[in-house]
């Protein structure tokens, strides 16, 4: 799936403005009360991008950052169809190492965090419903380890859930 039509799935997923106070990523410090809470608009965080005018941001800005920051990243277009968007998905909600190390290890080849010729290489072999399954432990051990990602966990495994059903019909 190439970034013009994946970035419309993790649109409509990550929805408009918000400034939820309970919520780390809406405060430009990164954590709840540090920093300004300028909030998140299209996925587009204030913990991330602390510059930014989030309230206003456009659209068109948001894909620009997406593109430059994320897809670029986790080299989709070099990821096989079946896999880009679930990877492109999970390193907007999870960050772009987690969602390349996850991916080397679903692919079986040595994790590290690079997506080099052996990770593209093992990529061909990922199923998406194994790359499913690893973000899957990934929310599981976060809602474990904090209380205050429990909140969070019930969107996050529906949001897998959808984005899984999404790869296997293209």
């Amino acid at each position: 799936m190439r970034f013009e039509r994946a970035i419309e799935y993790v649109l409509a997923e990550e929805g408009g403005f918000t400034a939820k106070e309970s919520d780390a990523g809406n405060w430009t410090g990164g954590k709840i009360g540090k920093g300004i809470l300028k909030g998140t608009k299209f996925g587009i965080s204030a913990a991330r991008y602390p510059d930014e005018d989030i309230r206003n941001l456009t659209k068109d800005r948001a894909k620009f950052l997406y593109k430059r920051d994320f897809w670029d990243d986790i080299k989709g277009d070099l990821l096989p169809d079946k896999i880009s968007l679930h990877v492109l998905d999970f390193a907007v909600n999870a960050g772009v190492g987690t969602a390349i190390k996850e991916l080397q290890r679903a692919a079986g080849v040595t994790v590290d965090g690079l997506i080099g010729p052996r990770t593209l290489k093992g990529a061909t072999k990922v199923d998406p419903w194994k790359y499913s399954e690893m973000r899957i432990w990934h929310y599981t051990g976060l809602a474990k380890k904090k209380a205050a990602y429990r909140e969070f966990l019930t969107g996050w495994l529906l949001r897998n859930q959808k984005i899984t059903r999404i790869c296997l019909e293209n």
